[in-house]
């Protein structure tokens, strides 16, 4: 439950959805573990040879993932079977953190 603010009156409480409040101090790490969790995803992906990253030739299975400051970014050779590995992946992730990828 949590109140609102409006022309410097509280409002009543209401019950939020879901998620974590802006701000809250839980935020980052819970952002860690779920980022975490994609990056597991992905390299076990590549073990099984389900994806393949760039640059193959200088880094075992390539480079597949990159994160910074809550940024990710997935690179994949140009084969549409890893393209369409790479989807069900992520379709996988959004099923089962309920975040949306985009």
């Amino acid at each position: 439950m949590a109140p609102y603010l409006f022309l410097r009156k509280i409002g009543p409480y209401f019950r939020s959805a879901k998620g974590v409040r802006q701000g809250d101090p839980l935020a980052p790490t819970l952002f860690n573990i779920i980022a975490e969790a994609l990056t597991k995803m992905v390299l076990k992906a590549q073990e099984n040879c389900l994806l393949v990253g760039l640059a193959p030739d200088l880094i075992p299975n390539g480079v597949a993932v990159l994160q910074y400051a809550g940024d990710t970014v997935l690179c994949i050779c140009h084969e549409p079977d890893k393209a369409v590995n790479l989807k069900l992946l992520l379709y996988m992730f959004e099923l089962m953190s309920g975040l949306k990828i985009n």
